[in-house]
């Protein structure tokens, strides 16, 4: 009985030495798949996802790109599209409680917004919340929106409930289809302009008064300005415009 049983357990060793064998194997395999998963894990963390953003916004410009309302599959999405735009190429008619003179939205963003090199709406959702020095906060677009009624227009701002709101955003938004969150446009704010620019135009509408109002472009948008031949030659004009904060930043 006693051979039998030791040649039962010399049977056994084998098994329980290759048992071993796999269970080692089967641990070293999850030690090389932990950090794996941790890695995985790691990439759709919140912050590596927004660190992402900053890079696209760091990157070089995408191109300038109107979308075409083929593009938006949903009817009632297209209709308040649609409605935003009017509001904009007809802000004083549209809403004359909330507009203080005779400026519409596209006196500034010309061409319904849609043109490069003259403050395009073109990418400007996707580059909001941001940061504003002036208002020292974050800023959602908005925000950016009623700045523009209260001090360009010189209005009241919109409630931000509102169907007037919503269609302006959803306007802007569908101007943004495609374009990478927090990236720059080609085309954005406004195209340099030279200082013999503006004196050519000064002397074409100012030959004969001594001064008179001459729009030029500035980095908040066009602007009605009081401009003689002589104050523009002699004064330090600047030679070229910058992309305001907000709507091109």
């Amino acid at each position: 009985m006693a051979s039998r049983s030791s040649g039962a357990r010399r049977r056994l060793r084998p098994v329980g030495f290759l048992g071993a064998c796999l269970t080692l194997g089967a641990l070293a395999c999850s030690r090389k798949d932990a950090p794996r998963a941790a890695a995985d894990t790691a990439k759709s963390r919140p912050e590596v996802l927004a660190a992402a953003a900053l890079a696209t916004r760091a990157s070089r410009p995408v191109p300038f790109r109107v979308p075409a309302e083929s593009e938006i599959k949903d009817t009632i999405v297209l209709a308040a599209v649609r409605r935003g735009r009017a509001i904009l190429s007809n802000t004083r008619d549209s809403l004359p409680a909330h507009v203080g003179n005779k400026l519409r939205c596209v006196s500034c963003h010309m061409g319904d917004g849609q043109q490069a090199n003259k403050m395009p709406f073109i990418g400007v959702y996707a580059r909001f919340p941001q940061y504003r020095p002036r208002s020292a906060t974050v800023e959602i677009i908005e925000d950016r929106i009623n700045d523009c009624f209260e001090r360009s227009m010189n209005g009241k701002g919109l409630p931000r409930d509102g169907r007037p709101m919503r269609d302006i955003v959803a306007y802007l938004a569908f101007l943004s289809y495609g374009i990478p969150v927090g990236a720059q446009v080609e085309g954005q704010g406004l195209r340099a302009w030279s200082r013999s620019w503006v004196i050519r135009r000064v002397d074409a509408r100012c030959s004969r008064p001594p001064a008179c109002s001459v729009t030029v472009p500035t980095a908040r948008g066009a602007r009605l300005t009081r401009l003689s031949p002589s104050s523009v030659r002699h004064s330090g004009a600047p030679s070229r415009s910058t992309s305001a904060r907000g709507w091109h930043a």
